[in-house]
């Protein structure tokens, strides 16, 4: 009689048997062709193109109504020279850099980017000049009030001596 409590011994398992590998190819003979999808940049919702929900996934239609992607690192964009070239230009001639500043940031604008150097040079460009004006205004009342007090440089004798 057998022990019901004893442990059966497990069949063993025939080895597998072994196949020979496929050979690999070690050389391409034809050139592989790839297709390097091309990225179009939608700036306005107005030029969507015209096809049915369906066709056009959610996140597609949501992405074209956004601001594209920045340039890439090495690549220019129009107006990206212009607007450094603003920039240093309104710290010395402000009216000159706020012109070419915004010059640089339209030219970037209908293109697609920002352009920060453009923008901090219009901000630039009219902070420095209101701070001139102002002081130019302060130093003109000075001067005027030197004069109505009665300073020697102000008055001149008229006997000539």
């Amino acid at each position: 009689m057998s022990d019901p409590i004893a442990p059966t011994p497990a069949p063993t398992a025939a080895p597998a048997p072994t196949a020979t590998p496929a050979p690999i190819q070690t050389r391409i003979t034809t050139p592989i062709q790839t297709a390097i999808p091309t990225q179009t940049r939608i700036t306005t919702p107005t030029q969507i193109p015209t096809q049915t929900s369906t066709q056009i996934p959610t996140q597609t239609r949501a992405r074209a109504a956004e601001a594209p992607d920045p340039a890439p690192v090495g690549t220019s964009f129009p107006g990206k020279t212009l607007g450094i070239i603003a920039l240093v230009v309104a710290i010395f001639f402000n009216i000159i850099g706020f012109i070419l500043g915004l010059i640089a940031r339209n030219q970037s604008k209908s293109a697609g980017y920002k352009n920060g150097p453009a923008t901090a040079a219009i901000v630039i460009g009219i902070a420095i000049f209101a701070v001139s004006v102002i002081v130019g205004i302060l130093v003109g009342a000075s001067i005027a009030g030197a004069c109505t007090s009665g300073a020697a440089s102000c008055t001149s004798n008229v006997s000539g001596y």
